[in-house]
Protein backbone atom coordinates (compact mmCIF):
# COMPACT_ATOMS: atom_id res chain seq x y z
CA UNK A 1 0.00 0.00 0.00
CA UNK A 2 2.76 2.09 0.26
CA UNK A 3 3.82 2.18 -3.02
CA UNK A 4 0.34 2.60 -4.16
CA UNK A 5 0.13 5.85 -1.57
CA UNK A 6 3.71 7.30 -3.20
CA UNK A 7 2.49 6.56 -7.04
CA UNK A 8 -0.50 9.02 -6.12
CA UNK A 9 1.40 11.62 -4.81
CA UNK A 10 3.99 11.52 -7.37
CA UNK A 11 0.81 11.99 -10.20
CA UNK A 12 -0.44 14.43 -8.17
CA UNK A 13 2.50 16.46 -8.87
CA UNK A 14 3.21 15.85 -12.67
CA UNK A 15 -0.66 15.24 -13.60
CA UNK A 16 -2.26 17.85 -15.91
CA UNK A 17 -3.89 20.27 -13.85
CA UNK A 18 -7.66 20.81 -15.63
CA UNK A 19 -10.54 19.01 -13.96
CA UNK A 20 -10.93 15.70 -15.66
CA UNK A 21 -7.61 14.66 -15.41
CA UNK A 22 -7.63 15.81 -11.54
CA UNK A 23 -11.02 13.60 -11.13
CA UNK A 24 -9.46 10.79 -12.31
CA UNK A 25 -7.12 10.97 -9.99
CA UNK A 26 -9.51 11.88 -7.36
CA UNK A 27 -11.45 8.42 -8.38
CA UNK A 28 -8.21 6.59 -7.83
CA UNK A 29 -7.54 8.10 -4.39
CA UNK A 30 -10.85 7.20 -3.43
CA UNK A 31 -10.74 3.74 -4.50
CA UNK A 32 -7.59 3.74 -2.43
CA UNK A 33 -9.61 4.99 0.45
CA UNK A 34 -12.05 2.70 0.61
CA UNK A 35 -9.54 -0.25 1.48
CA UNK A 36 -7.22 2.19 3.73
CA UNK A 37 -10.25 4.33 5.12
CA UNK A 38 -7.86 5.26 8.01
CA UNK A 39 -5.03 6.36 5.85
CA UNK A 40 -5.65 10.12 7.68
CA UNK A 41 -2.77 11.80 5.69
CA UNK A 42 -3.78 10.18 2.14
CA UNK A 43 -7.71 11.76 2.87
CA UNK A 44 -6.45 15.12 3.48
CA UNK A 45 -4.46 14.69 0.28
CA UNK A 46 -7.12 13.91 -1.75
CA UNK A 47 -9.53 16.55 -0.23
CA UNK A 48 -6.89 18.88 -0.98
CA UNK A 49 -7.29 17.34 -4.63
CA UNK A 50 -10.82 17.91 -4.96
CA UNK A 51 -11.02 20.98 -3.32
CA UNK A 52 -8.70 22.28 -6.05
CA UNK A 53 -11.12 21.16 -8.71
CA UNK A 54 -13.82 22.69 -7.13
CA UNK A 55 -12.95 25.91 -6.94
CA UNK A 56 -11.81 25.57 -10.74
CA UNK A 57 -13.80 27.33 -13.32
CA UNK A 58 -16.24 24.57 -15.74
CA UNK A 59 -19.93 23.74 -16.31
CA UNK A 60 -20.33 19.82 -17.30
CA UNK A 61 -22.50 18.34 -15.16
CA UNK A 62 -21.26 14.93 -15.64
CA UNK A 63 -18.08 16.60 -14.33
CA UNK A 64 -19.64 18.04 -10.95
CA UNK A 65 -21.47 14.72 -10.35
CA UNK A 66 -17.74 13.09 -10.25
CA UNK A 67 -16.07 15.93 -8.14
CA UNK A 68 -19.79 15.25 -5.67
CA UNK A 69 -19.50 11.23 -6.08
CA UNK A 70 -15.80 11.57 -5.26
CA UNK A 71 -16.25 14.05 -2.12
CA UNK A 72 -19.44 11.35 -1.10
CA UNK A 73 -16.68 8.71 -1.09
CA UNK A 74 -13.70 10.16 1.21
CA UNK A 75 -16.77 11.23 3.53
CA UNK A 76 -17.32 14.49 2.76
CA UNK A 77 -20.82 14.46 2.78
CA UNK A 78 -22.06 17.84 3.27
CA UNK A 79 -19.49 18.83 0.02
CA UNK A 80 -20.96 16.15 -1.72
CA UNK A 81 -24.67 16.76 -0.99
CA UNK A 82 -24.39 20.76 -1.50
CA UNK A 83 -23.15 20.06 -5.48
CA UNK A 84 -25.67 17.21 -5.87
CA UNK A 85 -28.60 20.25 -4.67
CA UNK A 86 -27.04 22.79 -7.27
CA UNK A 87 -27.46 19.54 -10.03
CA UNK A 88 -30.61 18.82 -9.07
CA UNK A 89 -31.78 22.66 -8.86
CA UNK A 90 -30.32 23.00 -12.86
CA UNK A 91 -31.69 19.70 -13.79
CA UNK A 92 -35.43 19.75 -15.71
CA UNK A 93 -37.55 16.81 -14.07
CA UNK A 94 -38.80 14.66 -13.63
CA UNK A 95 -36.21 12.78 -15.40
CA UNK A 96 -33.81 9.86 -14.50
CA UNK A 97 -31.02 12.64 -13.53
CA UNK A 98 -33.04 13.69 -10.85
CA UNK A 99 -34.39 10.40 -9.17
CA UNK A 100 -30.27 9.55 -8.77
CA UNK A 101 -29.67 13.17 -7.30
CA UNK A 102 -32.73 13.00 -5.02
CA UNK A 103 -31.34 9.23 -3.99
CA UNK A 104 -27.67 10.24 -3.45
CA UNK A 105 -29.08 12.96 -1.46
CA UNK A 106 -31.37 10.94 0.85
CA UNK A 107 -28.14 8.56 1.10
CA UNK A 108 -25.83 11.85 2.25
CA UNK A 109 -28.79 12.79 4.29
CA UNK A 110 -29.27 9.67 6.36
CA UNK A 111 -25.00 9.87 6.86
CA UNK A 112 -25.75 13.21 8.37
CA UNK A 113 -28.36 12.19 10.32
CA UNK A 114 -30.49 14.55 8.51
CA UNK A 115 -33.92 12.99 9.01
CA UNK A 116 -35.57 16.39 7.45
CA UNK A 117 -33.88 16.39 4.41
CA UNK A 118 -33.42 12.82 3.72
CA UNK A 119 -37.40 12.82 4.11
CA UNK A 120 -38.01 15.65 1.29
CA UNK A 121 -35.64 14.00 -0.86
CA UNK A 122 -37.40 10.52 -0.24
CA UNK A 123 -40.98 12.41 -1.01
CA UNK A 124 -39.63 13.99 -4.24
CA UNK A 125 -38.61 10.26 -5.35
CA UNK A 126 -41.95 9.12 -4.98
CA UNK A 127 -44.12 12.19 -6.32
CA UNK A 128 -42.05 11.91 -9.49
CA UNK A 129 -42.48 7.74 -9.78
CA UNK A 130 -44.21 6.34 -7.22
CA UNK A 131 -43.95 2.87 -8.49
CA UNK A 132 -40.78 2.77 -9.28
CA UNK A 133 -38.70 2.92 -5.59
CA UNK A 134 -40.21 0.64 -3.27
CA UNK A 135 -37.93 1.33 -0.87
CA UNK A 136 -38.24 4.94 -0.75
CA UNK A 137 -42.10 4.10 0.42
CA UNK A 138 -40.19 2.08 3.47
CA UNK A 139 -37.55 4.36 4.24
CA UNK A 140 -40.76 6.91 4.65
CA UNK A 141 -42.11 4.58 6.93
CA UNK A 142 -39.11 4.09 8.92
CA UNK A 143 -38.70 7.89 9.37
CA UNK A 144 -42.64 8.45 9.90
CA UNK A 145 -42.66 5.60 12.79
CA UNK A 146 -39.40 7.28 14.05
CA UNK A 147 -41.57 10.43 14.50
CA UNK A 148 -44.47 8.35 15.95
CA UNK A 149 -46.42 9.31 13.01
CA UNK A 150 -48.14 5.84 12.99
CA UNK A 151 -50.90 6.43 10.23
CA UNK A 152 -48.14 8.07 7.43
CA UNK A 153 -45.80 5.12 8.42
CA UNK A 154 -48.85 2.58 7.91
CA UNK A 155 -49.59 4.14 4.54
CA UNK A 156 -45.93 4.06 3.85
CA UNK A 157 -45.56 0.66 4.74
CA UNK A 158 -48.22 -0.22 2.63
CA UNK A 159 -47.16 1.58 -0.73
CA UNK A 160 -43.92 -0.27 -0.31
CA UNK A 161 -45.73 -3.62 -0.24
CA UNK A 162 -48.05 -2.54 -2.96
CA UNK A 163 -45.37 -1.93 -5.43
CA UNK A 164 -42.56 -4.60 -4.49
CA UNK A 165 -44.82 -7.74 -2.46
CA UNK A 166 -41.55 -9.43 -2.16
CA UNK A 167 -40.24 -6.73 0.40
CA UNK A 168 -40.45 -9.16 3.03
CA UNK A 169 -39.58 -6.47 6.02
CA UNK A 170 -42.45 -4.18 5.16
CA UNK A 171 -44.82 -6.84 6.00
CA UNK A 172 -43.20 -6.90 9.89
CA UNK A 173 -43.01 -3.34 10.18
CA UNK A 174 -46.93 -2.85 8.74
CA UNK A 175 -47.87 -5.46 10.84
CA UNK A 176 -46.14 -3.59 14.60
CA UNK A 177 -47.75 -0.24 13.06
CA UNK A 178 -51.04 -2.11 12.99
CA UNK A 179 -50.84 -3.29 16.14
CA UNK A 180 -50.08 -0.14 17.65
CA UNK A 181 -52.81 1.77 15.98
CA UNK A 182 -55.16 -0.91 17.56
CA UNK A 183 -56.05 -2.55 13.94
CA UNK A 184 -55.43 -5.65 15.38
CA UNK A 185 -57.46 -7.56 12.99
CA UNK A 186 -55.53 -5.95 10.06
CA UNK A 187 -52.06 -6.54 11.40
CA UNK A 188 -52.92 -10.48 11.96
CA UNK A 189 -53.86 -10.47 8.34
CA UNK A 190 -50.65 -8.51 7.07
CA UNK A 191 -49.09 -11.78 8.89
CA UNK A 192 -50.81 -14.06 7.10
CA UNK A 193 -49.84 -12.83 3.97
CA UNK A 194 -46.29 -13.03 4.96
CA UNK A 195 -46.58 -16.61 6.57
CA UNK A 196 -48.21 -17.27 2.55
CA UNK A 197 -45.14 -15.88 1.13
CA UNK A 198 -42.52 -16.30 3.32
CA UNK A 199 -43.57 -19.89 4.97
CA UNK A 200 -39.89 -20.05 6.25
CA UNK A 201 -39.49 -16.58 7.76
CA UNK A 202 -42.87 -16.21 9.14
CA UNK A 203 -43.61 -18.74 10.75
Amino acid sequence: MGEAVRLLNRAAKSIRPDPPSLLALGGLYAAYLKIQPKDVVTKTNALVLLDRVAKMKFSAPTLWQSLADAYSQIDQPQKAAAIYSNLLFETPGPSLMREALHEKLAALYFQMDDKTNATKQLQAIVRDNPTRFPRAWFFLGELAFADDKLAEASDDYDNALHWDPSFDEAYYKLALVQIALHRTADAFKTLDEARARFPKTYR
